[in-house]
Protein backbone atom coordinates (compact mmCIF):
# COMPACT_ATOMS: atom_id res chain seq x y z
CA UNK A 1 0.00 0.00 0.00
CA UNK A 2 2.84 2.58 0.82
CA UNK A 3 4.57 2.09 -2.59
CA UNK A 4 1.76 1.69 -4.39
CA UNK A 5 0.67 5.47 -2.81
CA UNK A 6 4.44 6.71 -3.17
CA UNK A 7 4.05 6.08 -6.91
CA UNK A 8 0.44 7.50 -7.67
CA UNK A 9 0.08 10.38 -9.24
CA UNK A 10 -0.86 13.13 -6.63
CA UNK A 11 0.93 11.88 -3.99
CA UNK A 12 3.52 13.52 -2.50
CA UNK A 13 6.10 10.57 -1.96
CA UNK A 14 7.82 12.00 0.64
CA UNK A 15 4.87 12.83 3.09
CA UNK A 16 3.64 8.99 3.37
CA UNK A 17 3.08 7.41 6.51
CA UNK A 18 1.87 4.88 8.31
CA UNK A 19 -1.25 4.71 11.02
CA UNK A 20 -1.16 2.00 13.10
CA UNK A 21 -4.12 1.02 15.38
CA UNK A 22 -3.81 -1.57 18.67
CA UNK A 23 -2.09 -4.17 16.89
CA UNK A 24 -0.90 -1.89 13.87
CA UNK A 25 0.77 0.03 16.44
CA UNK A 26 2.98 -3.13 16.66
CA UNK A 27 3.12 -3.43 12.89
CA UNK A 28 4.07 0.54 11.72
CA UNK A 29 7.44 0.26 12.95
CA UNK A 30 8.57 -2.76 11.73
CA UNK A 31 7.05 -2.02 7.98
CA UNK A 32 9.00 1.33 8.17
CA UNK A 33 12.38 0.17 9.49
CA UNK A 34 12.35 -3.41 7.65
CA UNK A 35 10.51 -3.19 4.31
CA UNK A 36 9.28 0.52 3.46
CA UNK A 37 10.13 3.66 5.00
CA UNK A 38 7.67 6.33 5.53
CA UNK A 39 7.60 9.63 6.53
CA UNK A 40 5.96 9.85 9.99
CA UNK A 41 4.50 7.28 12.08
CA UNK A 42 0.79 7.56 14.17
CA UNK A 43 0.47 4.47 16.64
CA UNK A 44 -1.99 4.63 18.66
CA UNK A 45 -2.71 2.46 21.61
CA UNK A 46 0.61 0.51 20.29
CA UNK A 47 2.29 -2.14 22.70
CA UNK A 48 5.44 -0.98 24.17
CA UNK A 49 6.25 -4.20 25.97
CA UNK A 50 6.41 -8.03 25.15
CA UNK A 51 2.75 -9.59 24.15
CA UNK A 52 2.67 -11.86 26.70
CA UNK A 53 2.95 -9.35 29.44
CA UNK A 54 -0.05 -7.05 27.68
CA UNK A 55 -1.93 -9.80 28.15
CA UNK A 56 -1.26 -10.30 31.59
CA UNK A 57 -1.88 -7.06 32.36
CA UNK A 58 -4.85 -6.82 30.10
CA UNK A 59 -7.04 -9.87 31.99
CA UNK A 60 -6.24 -8.04 35.02
CA UNK A 61 -7.28 -4.70 34.55
CA UNK A 62 -10.47 -5.91 33.05
CA UNK A 63 -11.05 -8.48 36.14
CA UNK A 64 -10.50 -4.92 38.30
CA UNK A 65 -12.73 -2.90 36.15
CA UNK A 66 -15.70 -5.08 36.52
CA UNK A 67 -15.24 -5.30 40.58
CA UNK A 68 -13.60 -8.69 40.81
CA UNK A 69 -12.33 -9.51 44.52
CA UNK A 70 -8.11 -9.09 45.34
CA UNK A 71 -8.26 -12.85 45.24
CA UNK A 72 -10.13 -13.14 41.75
CA UNK A 73 -7.92 -10.70 40.46
CA UNK A 74 -4.87 -12.99 41.65
CA UNK A 75 -6.51 -15.68 40.32
CA UNK A 76 -6.60 -13.98 37.18
CA UNK A 77 -2.96 -13.25 37.24
CA UNK A 78 -2.29 -16.89 37.65
CA UNK A 79 -3.74 -18.34 35.43
CA UNK A 80 -2.91 -15.25 32.44
CA UNK A 81 0.95 -16.11 33.15
CA UNK A 82 0.33 -19.94 33.01
CA UNK A 83 -0.96 -19.77 29.66
CA UNK A 84 1.57 -16.95 28.81
CA UNK A 85 4.34 -19.61 29.52
CA UNK A 86 2.29 -22.72 27.65
CA UNK A 87 2.37 -20.71 24.50
CA UNK A 88 5.99 -19.23 25.43
CA UNK A 89 7.55 -22.33 25.71
CA UNK A 90 5.96 -25.03 23.94
CA UNK A 91 7.61 -26.77 21.94
CA UNK A 92 5.01 -26.81 18.89
CA UNK A 93 0.66 -26.15 18.75
CA UNK A 94 0.04 -29.78 19.44
CA UNK A 95 1.50 -29.46 22.92
CA UNK A 96 0.71 -26.05 23.34
CA UNK A 97 -2.85 -26.68 22.73
CA UNK A 98 -2.89 -29.65 25.30
CA UNK A 99 -1.28 -27.18 27.98
CA UNK A 100 -3.88 -23.95 27.31
CA UNK A 101 -6.21 -27.17 27.26
CA UNK A 102 -5.45 -27.89 30.29
CA UNK A 103 -5.39 -24.54 32.15
CA UNK A 104 -8.73 -23.98 30.76
CA UNK A 105 -10.03 -26.71 31.90
CA UNK A 106 -9.28 -27.05 35.31
CA UNK A 107 -11.20 -23.05 34.64
CA UNK A 108 -13.96 -24.50 34.12
CA UNK A 109 -14.68 -23.13 30.34
CA UNK A 110 -17.38 -25.16 28.54
CA UNK A 111 -15.48 -27.27 25.74
CA UNK A 112 -16.70 -24.77 23.03
CA UNK A 113 -15.28 -21.80 24.03
CA UNK A 114 -12.37 -23.63 25.58
CA UNK A 115 -11.63 -25.05 21.53
CA UNK A 116 -12.03 -21.39 20.65
CA UNK A 117 -9.94 -20.09 22.99
CA UNK A 118 -7.07 -23.01 21.48
CA UNK A 119 -7.55 -22.19 17.99
CA UNK A 120 -7.07 -18.63 18.82
CA UNK A 121 -3.77 -18.87 20.44
CA UNK A 122 -2.41 -21.67 18.92
CA UNK A 123 -2.85 -19.34 15.32
CA UNK A 124 1.13 -17.96 13.80
CA UNK A 125 -0.51 -14.31 14.43
CA UNK A 126 -1.37 -14.83 18.32
CA UNK A 127 2.26 -17.09 18.91
CA UNK A 128 4.07 -13.95 17.00
CA UNK A 129 2.46 -11.54 19.04
CA UNK A 130 2.72 -13.05 22.28
CA UNK A 131 6.64 -13.54 22.02
CA UNK A 132 7.35 -10.23 19.99
CA UNK A 133 9.06 -7.38 21.86
CA UNK A 134 8.29 -4.04 20.15
CA UNK A 135 11.61 -2.35 21.41
CA UNK A 136 14.39 -2.55 19.05
CA UNK A 137 12.06 -1.82 15.78
CA UNK A 138 11.37 1.44 17.88
CA UNK A 139 14.58 2.10 19.00
CA UNK A 140 15.41 1.92 15.07
CA UNK A 141 12.79 4.38 14.50
CA UNK A 142 14.21 7.55 12.26
CA UNK A 143 11.60 9.59 11.31
CA UNK A 144 8.65 11.35 13.86
CA UNK A 145 6.26 9.72 15.86
CA UNK A 146 3.17 10.80 17.45
CA UNK A 147 2.23 7.85 20.33
CA UNK A 148 -1.54 8.10 21.67
CA UNK A 149 -2.99 6.05 24.42
CA UNK A 150 -6.34 6.63 26.00
CA UNK A 151 -6.57 7.11 29.98
CA UNK A 152 -9.32 4.13 30.42
CA UNK A 153 -7.72 1.80 27.63
CA UNK A 154 -7.92 -1.88 29.17
CA UNK A 155 -6.63 -3.48 26.34
CA UNK A 156 -3.30 -1.87 26.13
CA UNK A 157 -2.99 -0.37 29.21
CA UNK A 158 -1.19 3.17 29.19
CA UNK A 159 0.12 2.73 33.31
CA UNK A 160 1.88 -0.52 31.39
CA UNK A 161 3.29 1.02 28.06
CA UNK A 162 3.47 4.97 27.86
CA UNK A 163 6.95 4.99 29.94
CA UNK A 164 8.19 1.76 27.78
CA UNK A 165 7.18 3.43 24.74
CA UNK A 166 9.19 7.11 25.90
CA UNK A 167 12.15 4.98 26.59
CA UNK A 168 11.94 2.51 23.42
CA UNK A 169 12.00 5.95 21.75
CA UNK A 170 14.03 7.68 23.37
CA UNK A 171 17.76 6.54 21.75
CA UNK A 172 15.51 6.65 18.28
CA UNK A 173 17.63 8.60 15.95
CA UNK A 174 14.07 10.54 15.20
CA UNK A 175 14.36 14.21 17.18
CA UNK A 176 10.68 14.30 17.01
CA UNK A 177 8.63 12.24 19.38
CA UNK A 178 5.17 13.24 20.85
CA UNK A 179 3.91 10.16 23.50
CA UNK A 180 0.11 11.14 25.06
CA UNK A 181 -2.37 9.97 27.27
CA UNK A 182 -6.00 11.49 25.87
CA UNK A 183 -7.98 11.46 29.39
CA UNK A 184 -11.29 9.28 29.24
CA UNK A 185 -10.84 7.80 26.03
CA UNK A 186 -11.29 3.72 25.99
CA UNK A 187 -8.97 1.66 23.72
CA UNK A 188 -10.42 2.17 20.34
CA UNK A 189 -10.48 5.82 21.22
CA UNK A 190 -14.10 7.19 22.82
CA UNK A 191 -15.25 8.13 25.52
CA UNK A 192 -15.46 6.15 27.70
CA UNK A 193 -17.09 4.75 31.77
CA UNK A 194 -15.18 1.43 32.51
CA UNK A 195 -13.31 1.24 29.38
CA UNK A 196 -14.47 -2.86 28.84
CA UNK A 197 -14.21 -3.62 25.80
CA UNK A 198 -18.47 -5.03 26.63
CA UNK A 199 -18.82 -0.78 26.11
CA UNK A 200 -17.62 -0.02 22.51
CA UNK A 201 -20.89 -1.02 20.48
CA UNK A 202 -22.63 0.99 22.88
CA UNK A 203 -20.66 4.16 22.73
CA UNK A 204 -22.65 6.22 19.82
CA UNK A 205 -19.29 7.87 19.43
CA UNK A 206 -17.34 6.31 16.48
CA UNK A 207 -13.92 8.10 17.87
CA UNK A 208 -13.70 10.95 20.05
CA UNK A 209 -13.11 14.31 18.13
CA UNK A 210 -10.15 15.40 20.13
CA UNK A 211 -8.52 12.07 19.08
CA UNK A 212 -9.17 13.00 15.44
CA UNK A 213 -8.07 16.68 16.64
CA UNK A 214 -4.85 15.20 18.18
CA UNK A 215 -3.49 13.01 14.67
CA UNK A 216 -5.27 15.40 11.92
CA UNK A 217 -3.03 18.63 13.20
CA UNK A 218 -0.17 16.58 14.00
CA UNK A 219 0.02 14.84 10.50
CA UNK A 220 -0.64 18.41 9.33
CA UNK A 221 2.54 19.88 10.93
CA UNK A 222 4.84 17.44 9.86
CA UNK A 223 3.32 17.33 5.53
CA UNK A 224 2.70 21.33 5.31
CA UNK A 225 6.25 22.03 4.18
CA UNK A 226 5.97 20.03 1.84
Amino acid sequence: AVRFLKNSPGIDPDAVGLLGMSEGGLVAPMVHTRFEPVAFLVLMAGPGVPGHEILVEQGIAMASAQGASPSAIDSVRSRQKRMMKAIRTAPDSTEMADQVRTILKKRGLPAAQAQSQIEQVTSPWFRFFVQHDPAPALRQVDVPVLALYGSKDLQVPPAQNVEPMREALRPSPSNDVTVRVLDGLNHLFQPADTGLPTEYAQIETTMAPKALRAVSSWIWEQTAAN
